[in-house]
C-alpha cells in the first residue's frame, strides 16, 4: 500500500545509509539503483556524503544522483548540529567534517536537488554557538529549508549514555543531566526536553536568521510547532 500511493519513503532517520560498512557491502547502492529506476519520491538523512564527496571508488553514487537529478525525485537532509569543525568533530566523530557536509550541500544543490539543513539535535550551549554562521553557510551553498528539534533525553536510557552525556556536559560547561531534569516540564515525565521558556530565544534567532537568507523554517519539536513554514518538519 505504501508503495502503491508512492508515499515519500525517508532513509536515513533511525541510521546511517552512507556509513562505512556501505564501502564494503554497497547494499544503500542497490536501493539507489532501483528507487533511481522507479523515480521513487525520497528523502535522504546523513552525515555520510562521504560516500561520493572524497572516493575515487565510490564516485558511482555521485553519478547515479547526476544522472536521476532530472527526474525531480531524492532530496537531501543534512545533520549538522554546529558551525564548527572541530567541536563537530567531538560530538560527532567519524563522521565528515561540518565543512565537508557543506560542501555535499553545494554538489547536490547545484546538481538541482532539494536541501535541508538538519538541525537536530539543538544542543543548547553547542548549536547556538556561530549559529546565524551555520546558517548563512548552508544557505550559500545551497540548503533552501532548515529542521531542526531540541535535544532530548530519556532518563530511561541515561546510564548508557552516560559518556556521550560526560561529553556534551563538559563542552558546555552544563551538568546536561540535571540542566534537563530541571527544565523539563513535568507532564513530558522521563522524556525531558528544556521548556518552552528556555527554547524560545534561540527559535528566535534562527527564525529571524532563516527569513534573513531565505530558507524555509520548519521545527519538529514540541514547543514552537506553530511557526512551521510547511506542512512536515
Amino acid at each position: 500500500n505504501f508503495f502503491k500511493h508512492r508515499f515519500l519513503l525517508h532513509i536515513g532517520g533511525l541510521s546511517e545509509p552512507f556509513c562505512y560498512a556501505e564501502e564494503i557491502h554497497h547494499r544503500c547502492y542497490e536501493l539507489l539503483e532501483y528507487l533511481a529506476a522507479e523515480k521513487y519520491p525520497t528523502v535522504f538523512s546523513s552525515k555520510g556524503y562521504y560516500m561520493f564527496l572524497t572516493k575515487k571508488k565510490n564516485k558511482k553514487y555521485l553519478k547515479l544522483f547526476q544522472d536521476s537529478a532530472k527526474n525531480n525525485n531524492f532530496a537531501f537532509a543534512h545533520s549538522i548540529i554546529c558551525d564548527s569543525d572541530k567541536t563537530g568533530k567531538l560530538i560527532e566523530p567519524n563522521v565528515p567534517s561540518v565543512t565537508k557536509r557543506i560542501e555535499a550541500i553545494k554538489i547536490l544543490a547545484d546538481l538541482g536537488y532539494w536541501n535541508v539543513l538538519r538541525l537536530r539535535p539543538f544542543i543548547i550551549g553547542i548549536s547556538d554557538i556561530g549559529l546565524e554562521s551555520l546558517l548563512e553557510r548552508s544557505a550559500k551553498a545551497g540548503a533552501k529549508a532548515i529542521s531542526t528539534e531540541f535535544f532530548a533525553l530519556d532518563s530511561r536510557c541515561a546510564k548508557l549514555l552516560d559518556t556521550n552525556i560526560q561529553e556534551i556536559s563538559k563542552i558546555t560547561g552544563i551538568d546536561y543531566y540535571n540542566y534537563l531534569k530541571k527544565l523539563s516540564p513535568t507532564e513530558r515525565g522521563g522524556y525531558m526536553r528544556a521548556n518552552r521558556d528556555v527554547k524560545e530565544h534561540y527559535v528566535k534567532r534562527m527564525y529571524v536568521k532563516c527569513k534573513e537568507v531565505g530558507m524555509q523554517f520548519n521545527i519538529s519539536d514540541p514547543d514552537f510547532k506553530e511557526l512551521n513554514q510547511s506542512p512536515s518538519c
